[in-house]
């Protein structure tokens, strides 16, 4: 409860049956025994009370809080404050590894919506290492806007020297180049449609039949082939320094190399061939990788966005209350980065979620694996 516990209540002082500490620590329990729903984690440490109380205070009647308390005091904590907690408990966490590579994108969470009103849905954007594959922490976009505002608050709460953070085109923009340069990272961004001009003078270069041919061509090549599933896939990373393929480079700080990936897959009824195209920071020279950051960048959509909606029905969640959903949120990404930790147990996130509801040995065994 270290970083947690510098969280401030919300609640007014003389109206308190239960400690703010106790409300914390049993949600951030339940959730690590895969426990999303105010309902739920309050059935359960109603029937965990005795052992609760022998480490926790509990109300002066041993009662532990209603489905209804969690509801409102956690509508109520501040987003900010719980999610900076959040973010340097994962920074401690987060071993000191050669590779750091940090995964930006958005998620939205699309039960979080109250029917009463005309709102959407909450989105979320948030930043994954992809190497000790650890949620770092999230930034919700405001209402009727898109990621892109999102996207520098979060890289500023980010520690980014020595990191290598990947965007997809929403993120490629000057001023997010600038900043992660500023801070001391590096980055690989995807380039698409909406950086009109730079997009195409990147895709009539590369794709052009002379540079294809590498006559005269500075370049480095990596090609990857598989094989499964009743296809092959052979993927070709191709890079090249920025001045060649871009009169606009000096716009995009710290640019030395754009990439194009192209990837050819056949199957027994068809072949088809796709390209598409990176701005980055690092040489053309670094070519394993910038072709290895590529193919990690979409772990943050398997290994993340994926287990929070199939094991932990992020995507079921009803709860929207005041600043509950995205505090709901951060509990699950806390539950994934303890069960993270557990590389003794050979089980899926919901099989190492349903060890903790069963064993509370395992439960404090995952906990202080998260280095609480």
């Amino acid at each position: 409860m270290l970083h947690f516990g510098s969280v401030p209540d919300p609640r007014e002082q003389h109206k308190i049956d239960h400690p703010f500490v106790t409300i914390i620590t049993i949600a951030l329990l339940a959730s690590l025994c895969g426990l999303s729903h105010w309902d739920e984690i309050a059935a359960w440490a109603k029937h965990h009370a005795e052992w609760l109380g022998t480490f926790l205070p509990l109300a002066d009647d041993g009662s532990t809080p209603s489905e209804h308390t969690f509801g409102r005091v956690f509508a109520r904590i501040r987003h900010d404050k719980f999610r900076d907690a959040f973010m340097k408990w994962a920074t401690a966490l987060r071993e000191a590894l050669p590779d750091r590579h940090i995964a930006l994108d958005g998620k939205a969470l699309r039960g979080a919506i109250s029917k009463a009103s005309e709102s959407s849905c909450i989105y979320l954007v948030s930043a994954f290492a992809t190497a000790n594959e650890l949620v770092l922490g999230s930034v919700r976009v405001k209402d009727k806007s898109n990621e892109i505002p999102a996207i520098p608050e979060l890289l500023a709460l980010l520690d980014l020297d020595g990191a290598l953070v990947t965007i997809d085109a929403a993120g490629t923009q000057v001023a997010n180049a600038k900043q992660i340069i500023a801070q001391k990272g590096d980055y690989l961004l995807s380039l698409k449609g909406n950086q009109g001009t730079t997009h195409s003078e990147v895709a009539q270069y590369l794709l052009d039949s002379d540079t294809m041919k590498h006559d005269h061509v500075e370049h480095r090549e990596k090609v990857t082939e598989d094989v499964g599933h009743g296809r092959e896939e052979k993927r070709r990373v191709f890079a090249v320094p920025s001045g060649d393929a871009l009169i606009t480079s000096e716009k995009w700080e710290g640019l030395q190399s754009v990439v194009m990936v192209e990837r050819t897959r056949v199957t027994a009824t068809a072949a088809s061939t796709e390209c598409w195209f990176f701005l980055s920071s690092l040489p053309y020279t670094e070519i394993d990788r910038i072709s290895d950051a590529i193919r990690r960048h979409w772990w943050i959509e398997n290994k993340m966005h994926w287990r929070l909606d199939v094991q932990f029905r992020e995507d079921e969640s009803r709860i929207h209350a005041g600043h509950a959903a995205e505090n709901m949120a951060l509990l699950r990404r806390f539950a994934m980065n303890c069960h993270q930790q557990r590389t003794d147990l050979k089980l899926s996130l919901r099989k190492k979620a349903f060890q903790c509801l069963l064993s509370k040995d395992q439960l404090i065994t995952t906990l202080l694996a998260g280095n609480l």
